[in-house]
């Protein structure tokens, strides 16, 4: 399949399946520990955090049980709505403001730190569930790191300085380490696929929409960048992605992940928060 055709393919199934539970996906790194949740109830509440903007812009989260929390993810999807790139939240909706892209900007490159592995990584800095899995501070996120790059990716576009490209590199490098080795990535014969969850280290539940919205994020790099290494992943995972949309397809549905240990959910008719999921354009889905 051509490369360009399995992008626009990616990017039409990321506006279709992309918005919902991502930002309640966390990973773990080796400082990190997984566990098994036992029920819904400890499910951690990230989809119904009260989001607050200090008095420079940058969003926090308060999260219940947890309490107020700086959530790297969040904070680059802030900073593309102030910048007018992407408004992943209706209510982000008319809210481009470059003095608070910029703080958005200069928290992510503050903040943008060495991990006990050696790899630049944002990470949280609380304990949280994903459907069975719980995973204990401090660990980072593929879809973290993708939404930091394309933050400081729109921060170059802006400015022509280098200096983001390199701190985007530094982010991505990750992306590309086994979860062996700490990093995020999954390589099974030529299958690479970069996970938002990297546990279990043998068969790890490969979230779709983390995978997509790494993939555009490294398109994004690659074209700004022109980098080689970075082209070879993302083709690796386009490819990877187009061979394996098939276990996602339930037939009148998508699968959210392949969590090993829910082979017989196809999909959450209800998820356990209580409050109305995201509708899909069904019509649209052949």
């Amino acid at each position: 399949m051509p490369k360009k055709y399995a992008f626009l393919v990616l990017a039409f199934a990321f506006l279709l399946f992309g918005v919902g539970f991502t930002t309640s996906c966390k990973q773990e790194t080796n400082a990190g520990k997984a566990k098994f949740a036992e029920n819904e109830s400890e499910q951690t509440d990230v989809q119904r955090a009260k989001h607050l903007i200090d008095s420079r812009g940058v969003p926090y989260l308060v999260i219940e049980n947890i309490g107020k929390q700086r959530h790297p993810a969040w904070i680059a999807l802030y900073a593309l709505a102030y910048a007018g790139e992407e408004v992943y939240d209706t209510s982000l909706l008319g809210e481009e403001d470059e003095d608070k892209f910029w703080a958005c900007v200069e928290w992510l490159e503050n903040n943008l730190q060495k991990s006990r592995d050696g790899f630049w990584v944002w990470t949280y800095g609380f304990d949280n569930t994903y459907n069975d899995v719980s995973i204990e501070a401090p660990w980072a996120s593929a879809f973290g790191q993708a939404t930091g790059i394309q933050a400081l990716v729109t921060a170059y576009e802006k400015t022509n300085d280098t200096k983001y490209l390199e701190l985007a590199k530094k982010a991505a490098h990750p992306l590309f380490v086994s979860i062996e080795q700490g990093g995020l990535l999954f390589e099974s014969g030529k299958d690479a696929w970069f996970e938002e969850i990297p546990r279990p280290l043998d068969n790890p539940s490969h979230i779709l929409n983390g995978h997509m919205r790494t993939l555009i994020a490294l398109k994004q790099l690659l074209d700004a960048t022109g980098d080689e290494n970075i082209a070879d992943w993302f083709n690796r995972g386009t490819d990877t992605l187009y061979r394996w949309l098939p276990r996602y397809d339930a037939g009148y549905w998508l699968r959210y992940d392949l969590n090993p240990r829910k082979d017989e959910l196809l999909f959450r008719f209800a998820n356990p928060y209580g409050f109305k999921s995201h509708s899909l354009a069904v019509d649209k889905i052949t």
